[in-house]
């Protein structure tokens, strides 16, 4: 999760999730209380990664296998939004 969600992820779930900071450059240490705000977590991280908004993950070599998780992934997301 990169942290710049950790702010809202806490708002929208207050006694659901704990985010702690770390030291610059590594993850922030979170403890989720309540199934809703993992399930939330999961979303949050899978639209950060099928979107491309991670620097360091991209699909562009990946197996053919991953590619057609990430169109899996893609669809049940946006059935999820509708």
């Amino acid at each position: 999760m990169r942290f710049k969600h950790a702010t809202r992820f806490v708002n929208n779930f207050p006694s659901g999730a704990e985010v702690s900071a770390g030291e610059c450059g590594t993850f922030p240490f979170i403890r989720i209380l309540h199934r809703t705000a993992g399930e939330e977590l999961v979303q949050c991280i899978a639209q950060d990664v099928t979107s491309g908004a991670l620097e360091n993950l991209s699909f562009d070599q990946a197996s053919l296998k991953v590619k057609r998780a990430r169109i899996i992934i893609e669809t049940l997301l946006s059935g999820q939004a509708s």
